[in-house]
């Protein structure tokens, strides 16, 4: 008796755990579909976006740097290929390489 009732409550908690994490994970992909989710940083215009789009989208890109791309860009113009933003002080390749699938050029 105390064998099948343990099997039993083992079942059902498993069942739980399982549904519980399903649940979940239906919950994230919908709110994905819908948008909801909005740290996911998507590919931005280096050439007309504000510096807050610019350091929210690209990894490694605070406020700080935001603003020198702006400014370079301001005195410069249009940046024409990521070989362009190295001339922007605190740009270098690895920072180019961990961002180059994020960054438009028109």
């Amino acid at each position: 008796m105390k064998r099948t009732f343990l099997q039993a409550l083992l079942f059902v908690a498993s069942a739980l755990v399982c549904n519980g994490v399903l649940a979940t994970a239906n919950v994230d992909k919908a709110a994905t579909e819908q948008g909801v989710v909005k740290d996911v940083a998507k590919a931005i215009n280096i050439n007309s976006a504000s510096a807050e789009d610019i350091a929210h989208n690209l990894k490694g890109v605070g406020a700080k740097k935001a603003a020198l791309i702006i400014e370079y860009r301001e005195a410069h113009g249009p940046f024409k290929n990521l070989e362009d933003l190295k001339k922007v002080k605190g740009i270098g390749d690895k920072l180019l390489s961990a961002n180059a699938d994020k960054i438009r050029f028109k």
